[in-house]
């Protein structure tokens, strides 16, 4: 069987040549070509045709975010972004890069240790190899891109809302799917939302930094024992879970390597046990299936259940494994999910009625 072939877009001579050993480490992958500039690489990808990318933010001419759009818009290619440093600025812009098609961001090679290096290269060929396997579609920018208006849903929600919390986990594709349902709430929503997004802890402060740059209720990272205000969106940081208990958020250690810190099943088994049916739980797209279980346990507990279906889905991996669980009592598209929420949450007495 053939190599995974992968094309870098690097500016930096020796961030190339790192990346270049990492990558060819590994016998499951083959880099076959480098460029420096977005244009050099949107000139040779019809050509050469690469089954996974690495892409670099900060270019010469043509950023790494409006090459992301160009490849998705014409040559879909699963894209895994590298950013240099996790300044705040090239977050942003890492993040942007997600929302117009990129798959997955990482941090750039380090050589600290060998040992730490060592650890660095399996974790990143790892993800290439899973990435390069998924079908990416072309993408469509100009509904999810459009700016919230106040009365984006049909329903208004003040505050004696029947739902006390609202819990979203997603993973691959996650940072567009989730601003896509922040930016559909009306101004008036006022139940706390509570994120879950698979992402390098390193990267969540920023991605907190940035829903919160494109939406116009407050986002930020949660903190141990706050109360969950609201109208408040918080995201799990890295390296803990989130769980909910008593109206407060709780983050729970976990220096595990394995399985994901935050995990999606955390925070719906907390809210299922904490909260019951006076709750909404929504898994997006994602690989794998963390969510599922925590999803069942809140439809069992008689909180409404959504998954996102697979037309809009990156990857229908968690949303299909809620799905074959029976776990989603409703399976919609991306653009419908933020209506039904404020729909849901405005019911009384309570949202077990909803059909």
């Amino acid at each position: 069987m053939a190599p995974i072939s992968v094309l870098i877009v690097e500016d930096s001579p020796v961030a190339k040549e790192l990346l270049v050993a990492t990558l060819n480490s590994d016998p499951r992958l083959e880099v076959i070509y480098t460029v420096e500039t977005a244009e050099r690489a949107l000139a040779v990808i019809p050509r050469l045709k690469p089954d996974v990318i690495c892409m670099d933010i900060n270019l010469p001419g043509m950023n790494g975010i409006e090459a992301t759009r160009r490849i998705m818009q014409e040559w879909p290619t699963p894209i895994i972004i590298v950013a240099a440093d996790l300044r705040n600025s090239t977050v942003h812009k890492t993040m942007d890069a997600l929302a117009a098609g990129a798959l997955a961001a990482i941090e750039k090679p380090k050589v600290d240790s060998a040992e730490a290096y060592n650890a660095m290269a399996r974790s990143m060929c790892n993800q290439f190899v899973n990435l390069s396997q998924l079908n990416v579609v072309r993408q469509r920018f100009n509904a999810q891109r459009s700016a919230r208006t106040a009365d984006a849903s049909p329903a208004r929600q003040g505050q004696d809302c029947a739902c006390e919390v609202v819990a979203i986990v997603a993973s691959t594709g996650g940072p567009a799917a989730v601003s896509t349902i922040l930016q559909g709430l009306p101004d008036s929503f006022a139940t706390p939302i509570l994120i879950v997004q698979h992402m390098g802890g390193e990267f969540l402060e920023g991605y907190a930094n940035w829903l919160n740059s494109n939406v116009r209720a407050g986002v930020s990272l949660a903190r141990n024992l706050e109360i969950a205000r609201p109208g408040q969106i918080y995201v799990a940081p890295g390296g803990h879970h989130l769980v909910y208990r008593n109206e407060r958020l709780v983050l729970v250690a976990d220096p595990s390597t394995t399985g994901h810190v935050p995990a999606g099943d955390e925070l719906f088994k907390s809210i299922a046990a904490n909260v019951g049916e006076r709750a909404i739980g929504v898994l997006l797209t994602g690989m794998g299936a963390d969510g599922a279980a925590g999803l069942l346990d809140m439809h069992h507990a008689g909180a409404y259940t959504i998954a996102q279906d697979r037309a809009t889905s990156v990857v229908y991996g968690m949303p299909g494994a809620a799905e074959a669980r029976g776990a989603a009592r409703e399976i919609l598209p991306i653009g419908s999910i933020a209506s039904r929420i404020v729909e849901l949450a405005s019911r009384s007495p309570n949202i077990r009625r909803a059909s």
